[in-house]
This record gives C-alpha cells, structure tokens and sequence, in this order.
C-alpha cells in the first residue's frame, strides 16, 4: 500500500485528476417494508476538473445497511488515517531508524 505522498508524486507524474466530491443527496426506499428490506439512495455530484474539460457527473446508487455499516467503518478509518497524517509519518520514520 502507497502512502498518500507517493500516491500523489504518482498521480502529479500520471496527470491524473480525480472528481472531488461537490454534492451528496440521501432519500429512503421501500420505508413501509421491513427494516431488511429498506435501503438507501446515495446521490453524489462529482466535479470533474481536468485540463482538457470541467464538468460535473452524477453517480446514484442504492445501499443496504448493513452494506452501509461496513462503509461507515472504511469511512471512519480513512478519517483516522487523515487525521494521523503527521503523527503515523512521524512513528513510522522512529521505528525504521530504530531497527
């Protein structure tokens, strides 16, 4: 796995952009059937800015909750890794110069 900083020399180097996320929408479906059969539309707007053009795409889709669940998860362990950015680089450069 690539740390953020290689990824990004590797991204800058490829010119790739990437969509940034510009809006999400959420409604419910199937809400008068039991709670295993409900699930979620997911509406997200993507901003496209590439060289070449800028634009925006919409991606929709549903999700069940217990799919949901586990997107949370990934969702809150990319924040921690975010948030850590400093502090694990650092832990990272201590243990390597330890061994």
């Amino acid at each position: 796995m690539k740390f953020q900083r290689e990824w990004r020399e590797d991204a800058v180097k490829d010119q790739v952009s990437l969509p940034r996320l510009k809006a999400m929408t959420w409604s419910m479906e199937n809400q008068s059937t039991t709670p295993a059969n409900r699930m979620a539309v997911i509406n997200l707007r993507l901003q496209e800015t590439t060289q070449s053009s800028s634009g925006e795409t919409d991606v929709k889709f549903q999700i069940t909750k217990d799919t949901l669940e586990a997107m949370l998860r990934s969702m809150y362990y990319i924040r921690d890794q975010l948030s850590n950015v400093g502090a694990t680089s650092s832990g990272q450069a201590l243990r390597k110069g330890q061994q």
